[in-house]
């Protein structure tokens, strides 16, 4: 049997409808100015919550907290244990924002941050 494609494409980490703190995976799309720019007037105007953007690439899947927002491309509708995972990255964020601005400072620290992120990503949505 060959693997399977993994469903998570590519994720954005940013401050709520402002920069971008970090990115992983194959972010071209994500890294056009209009979609870019979507995905920061959305996360900005929501309350905390999830949303779901239906794009030629794929499903976006914006999870917004107080502070912070992650933004991940996906093939496909992920299941509810990605979103599970979404939504317990950006309560963590918010929870230890001490540690947060150390990590997402650090550019390289903020991209290892992540790809760790996509890799449990790609990991919950085969």
């Amino acid at each position: 049997a060959g693997a399977k494609e993994s469903n998570a494409i590519a994720l954005v980490i940013l401050r709520k409808g402002k920069e971008v703190l970090a990115k992983a995976g194959e972010t071209a799309y994500l890294d056009e100015p209009d979609v870019g720019e979507m995905i920061r007037r959305e996360s900005g105007k929501r309350s905390k919550g999830t949303f779901v953007m239906h794009l030629p690439v794929g499903r976006l899947v914006v999870m917004t907290g107080e502070d912070a927002s992650i933004a991940a491309l996906f093939r496909r509708a992920p299941g509810k244990d990605v979103v599970s995972v979404l939504t317990k990255t950006v309560e963590a964020i918010e929870e230890n924002k001490a540690a947060a601005t150390k990590t997402f400072a650090k550019e390289a620290l903020a991209a290892k941050y992540a790809e760790a992120l996509l890799k449990l990503l790609q990991k919950t949505s085969l």
